[in-house]
């Protein structure tokens, strides 16, 4: 027969089903509140030569959203200014020449079935020289380039590859004059020309420094286990 102790103890059952259920529920939003703590826990690429060290950052939070996974979201508008840090780590002097480039794709190069390479909308030679220990700042001067909706932003560096190659026609072309592969090593004579011949930037060891999209307002991150909506 059902008394009243059996429903105070299936009351209590219950209760404590709905505690714990609410408790793993509330749990996601917890671990969402630390994702700027995560955030910093992504490391800051390097590009290094020798004992110097290339780092880049955005000069500015004008038109800055925020960043995500190492993804920084602007407006649209003008490229946000952006500066690279030079550190000599060394005890003696040192001088580091390298190559900084700014790449530009818009939704329409993403979604394309043929791929092809395009040339950077910005790109410049530095040489820089270091005494023991000294840290030097460039400010980036991309120009007047503007990014739209949905464009998207890289900026690389690396070392240019200087020695000229023959392309298809014959003629000696330097390889610094064109400018997007990265060889890594010793560059593919095929690629290379192929490259040269779509004025594409070639450089080794290539660091991506920055990866920037343009919207109008920071996307929302939806919980995969809650459907949660951040």
């Amino acid at each position: 027969m059902w008394t009243r102790r059996d429903s105070i103890g299936l009351m209590s059952a219950a209760c404590a089903a709905f505690a714990l259920t609410l408790g793993l529920f509330w749990s996601t939003p917890i671990h969402a509140v630390d994702a700027e703590a995560v955030e910093k826990t992504i490391p800051t690429p390097v590009y290094k030569d020798g004992s110097c060290e290339v780092t880049a950052s955005l000069a500015a939070k004008d038109g800055i959203l925020g960043t995500r996974q190492g993804l920084t979201f602007v407006k649209p508008g003008a490229v946000p200014a952006m500066q690279l840090t030079v550190h000599n780590t060394g005890k003696e002097a040192a001088t580091t020449h390298f190559k900084v480039a700014l790449n530009q794709t818009s939704m329409r190069d993403r979604v394309s079935r043929v791929a092809v390479p395009r040339p950077p909308a910005w790109s410049q030679d530095y040489d820089i020289s270091l005494a023991p220990d000294e840290t030097k700042t460039i400010d980036l001067q991309c120009g007047d380039l503007k990014v739209a909706q949905s464009d998207s932003l890289l900026l690389f560096i690396g070392s240019p590859v200087s020695a000229p190659v023959v392309n298809a026609a014959g003629s000696n072309v330097a390889v610094s004059n064109a400018a997007i592969a990265n060889t890594n090593g010793t560059p593919d004579q095929a690629a290379l020309v192929q490259a040269v011949n779509r004025n594409v930037v070639v450089v080794n060891n290539r660091v991506n420094l920055l990866q920037m999209s343009c919207a109008e307002k920071m996307p929302e991150v939806q919980s995969a286990s809650t459907g949660i909506t951040y």
